[in-house]
């Protein structure tokens, strides 16, 4: 069972095609939604139903993006508060509420539950599926879902009756063919040594059949994906490439084949080409990005994804590839790497990343200290809890201000310490740099020999054995020196 079920864990979210149309007024969301910016999507929808509590499809969208951050509970509590609003009749939230066990399942399975507990969670996804149907028999999307659940709890003869029942129903919809023809490809994988006549006959077959898939219901990038699989175990390289490469052309967006593409270290300059002709694609323009600045040419990597992001800010591979390249670019072209930052600030309003990357340069390399405040300060407003960025900002104004403007670093670093002391967060960089800066705060601000006494042992024994983190000579300097103020003490 594992040998399938590890094969399509990955394909579980991608195949999570959107279950219903929004309203007007929801349209926007949903733009947002196939953008990718799931967390933007969700803040606009929390405000919706908290104005509106009978918003039953704000509701139902704001369960399908938490499927996508997989927090399943959240999901769970919003589609099951969406049907009771439309007293249980939406068959599209049903197929949603199930699509919400199946994904438990998943979790349950890649966190080691028992057999029993996974395939309790895929017959409860089954049984919700089924109240979809119950609901509307002419679902294009649901009995494939049905199949996949009985996949899971290994009843394969009547995972395959619901694929065929999906492929002769719906002939156009894809998610039936992936699914059968996956099965074969599974089996002939699992028999012996994969290279049986036996596995050879069921490899052709889960073949053709991913190939009529396409030819009815595509271009379809997961079966021809999958199906390019199915081809490197038949040895035939060239073809399953080719496979890769029309899967891409059919979705430029579908990750898994251009990770597939590296693993197999095919050429750059046959794959730079291809991510080149899709520069709206954030998925597209990370690779094209990522090829290039492995030639060295990094302000072309940066030119071909920073544009993509302006509407898909959220997107954590093509935004951290930006990130990446612009600060690359610092050492060469420091005021292309600035405006680089200031646009990736704008463009994901969730990541205090930029700010924090803008912060550093300011302070390292112009030496702006009033800019590297400025752009501190944004980080810490998106990221009020991060250590690092709480005691970057309050080194700021330690070391770069004076008068009341200085004592501004007090609050900032007293917080890093509540976040790990009070609220049990574990340690990081910041939290051990703010207890040397209490030190030299103590001292040469506001001078309290006992309190600099205090961190200072604070800062050795919480540091005991953690590299490179366990010595400080600033703090046992100030140390020293506020000894010595106390009578050597």
């Amino acid at each position: 069972m594992k040998t399938r079920i590890l094969g399509v864990i990955a394909l579980s979210l991608l195949l999570a095609v959107p279950s219903f149309a929004a309203p007007a007024k929801l349209s926007g969301i949903r733009n947002l939604m196939d953008r990718g910016c799931y967390q933007e999507a969700v803040q606009k929808l929390t405000a919706i139903v908290e104005k509106d509590p009978e918003n039953h499809a704000a509701y139902a969208l704001l369960g399908e993006c938490e499927i996508i951050y997989q927090d399943l509970d959240a999901a769970e509590t919003a589609m099951l508060t969406a049907l009771d609003l439309v007293e249980d009749k939406n068959a599209d939230y049903w197929k949603l509420l199930g699509r919400v066990s199946f994904e438990k399942g998943i979790q349950a399975y890649a966190g080691g539950a028992s057999a029993n507990v996974i395939k309790s969670w895929f017959a409860d996804a089954e049984s919700k599926f089924t109240q979809c149907v119950k609901r509307n028999p002419e679902d294009p999307d649901v009995r494939w879902r049905f199949g996949w659940a009985k996949e899971w709890q290994e009843y394969p003869i009547k995972a395959r009756e619901a694929y065929n029942e999906q492929i002769a129903k719906f002939p156009k919809v894809p998610g039936g063919y992936l699914r059968l023809a996956s099965m074969l490809s599974q089996s002939a994988n699992g028999t012996d040594n994969g290279f049986t006549p036996e596995a050879e006959k069921l490899r052709a077959e889960a073949i053709a059949l991913f190939t009529k898939g396409n030819d009815l219901a595509g271009p379809n990038a997961e079966i021809l994906y999958a199906r390019g699989l199915a081809l490197e175990w038949q040895r035939k390289k060239a073809e399953a490439v080719e496979s890769y490469f029309e899967a891409v052309a059919a979705d430029p967006d579908y990750e898994l084949v251009w990770t597939r593409l590296y693993q197999l270290k095919q050429d750059p300059d046959e794959v730079l080409p291809l991510a080149l002709k899709f520069p709206k694609s954030p998925t597209a323009a990370m690779w094209a990005s990522y090829y290039l600045k492995g030639k060295n040419k990094t302000l072309e990597a940066l030119k071909a994804v920073l544009p993509t992001l302006k509407d898909h800010g959220e997107h954590s591979g093509a935004f951290n590839q930006a990130s990446s390249v612009a600060w690359a670019l610092r050492t060469t072209d420091l005021r292309t790497a600035i405006d680089a930052f200031e646009q990736l600030h704008e463009f994901n309003p969730f990541s205090a990343n930029p700010a924090n990357n803008l912060g550093l340069i300011h302070r390292d390399i112009t030496c702006q200290y009033k800019d590297s405040l400025k752009w501190y300060l944004a980080a810490a407003e998106r990221a009020p809890e991060s250590q690092d960025i709480l005691n970057d900002t309050a080194l700021i104004y330690l070391f770069h201000f004076k008068g009341a403007d200085q004592k501004k670093c007090l609050p900032m670093l007293e917080k890093v310490l509540s976040i790990v002391d009070e609220d049990g967060m574990a340690p990081e960089r910041g939290y051990w740099d703010a207890l040397e800066n209490l030190c030299k705060y103590y001292w040469e601000v506001d001078r309290k020999p006992k309190l600099v006494i205090k961190y200072a042992d604070m800062r050795y024994k919480t540091t005991l054995g953690v590299e490179p983190y366990n010595t400080s000579r600033n703090a046992m300097h100030y140390k020293s020196l506020a000894e010595k103020a106390l009578g050597g003490r």
